[in-house]
């Protein structure tokens, strides 16, 4: 069940008054509390940083998504891979973590992207500037869609680093917290090779699924 709160601004950086900056200034957002440079990736690397526009001829940020969609990268968070594939299994969850009134479009981009995610005890509103990861052949490093073309999963991964100070700050996580981030609910979770598991736990999961609770697991 999703909390409804206020909406909080994280960093104090307003999505809408900066997006309106950007397209009366003719430029593109460069996000100052998250820049294009190894602070925010948070490990040594010779990635390089650039635009769904500088990889792509048509980016897309949401064009099909599906929890077959979002595909991890070179990052060890699969837990929070997990939790984005979940959340597409509500539509209305997903639009409240990924708002629709943005895209790659002349008359809406100005190279910045918002997100909101549980933090605190509210829902927080996160911006980006779309300036992502990249190998040396032009590929995402990190996490992306099995559509190469979209970019909502690979920005929403940028978002929670964000939150989180840097990309490596993602790696080794629990899928429950992911979860409870990106949906403002509560989550109960069963260690099943520590913990001798109830001895209910296929019904607890069926009428979890029957209520439309999102399911996830991680192995070790």
């Amino acid at each position: 069940m999703v909390v409804e709160e206020r909406l909080g601004v994280y960093h104090g950086q307003d999505y809408s008054k900066l997006r309106a900056q950007c397209w009366v200034q003719d430029r593109l957002f460069q996000d100052p509390e998250f820049p294009a440079d190894q602070r925010s990736i948070g490990f040594h690397t010779t990635l390089q940083w650039k635009r769904p526009k500088e990889l792509v001829d048509n980016p897309k940020f949401m064009d099909h998504a599906d929890r077959f969609s979002v595909v991890q990268g070179e990052l060890g968070d699969c837990w929070f891979v997990s939790a984005m594939s979940a959340i597409t299994l509500n539509p209305g969850l997903l639009r409240r973590v990924v708002p629709n009134d943005q895209d790659f479009t002349t008359t809406k981009y100005a190279g910045i992207f918002h997100f909101r995610l549980w933090q605190g005890g509210e829902w927080v509103d996160v911006v980006v500037d779309d300036r992502l990861p990249v190998t040396a052949d032009n590929q995402l490093c990190f996490s992306h869609s099995a559509n190469h073309a979209e970019f909502w999963s690979a920005l929403l991964e940028k978002a929670y680093a964000k939150l989180h100070g840097s990309y490596g700050a993602l790696n080794a996580g629990k899928c429950y917290e992911a979860t409870e981030d990106l949906t403002g609910g509560v989550t109960e979770r069963f260690l099943l090779q520590r913990e001798t598991p109830p001895h209910n736990l296929y019904s607890i999961i069926e009428q979890a699924s029957h209520r439309g609770s999102l399911i996830t697991c991680n192995s070790q």
